[in-house]
């Protein structure tokens, strides 16, 4: 069930909120209920891990396949300009199994606003 998908509109030092709707291959929703799901992003020696299980990864609607990314501007700080510098999963675990359901590449843009993250 493994797709690949790009995460593209970040900007650097901004924040950056995705929601995620998983579907299986005959194309209905993905029941999520009793699952931890498992966000990481690498780029270089950067990595970000957010997580159901704590909550910096939310499920609003597991039975509905939902769930929502969200990552602050010191987040988006660590991440590399361009494309295919930096790379993402989200992975599946439940009843002792471990899928990763997406994964991509993402793409950073630079910002030309005064955000030195002194806020």
């Amino acid at each position: 069930m493994q797709a690949s998908y790009d995460l593209t509109g970040l900007r650097r030092g901004n924040s950056f909120r995705r929601t995620f709707r998983f579907k299986d291959a005959a194309g209905d929703l993905v029941d999520l209920t009793g699952s931890v799901l498992v966000f990481v992003a690498e780029a270089g020696t950067a990595r970000i891990r957010k997580s159901t299980e704590d909550g910096s990864l939310a499920m609003p609607d597991p039975v509905a396949g939902e769930i929502v990314l969200n990552l602050t501007p010191a987040e988006t700080r660590m991440l590399p300009v361009g494309r295919l510098r930096a790379r993402y999963e989200i992975e599946r675990r439940i009843e002792g199994e471990e899928t990763t359901l997406v994964s991509g590449c993402i793409t950073v843009m630079d910002g030309i606003n005064d955000d030195n993250g002194d806020h």
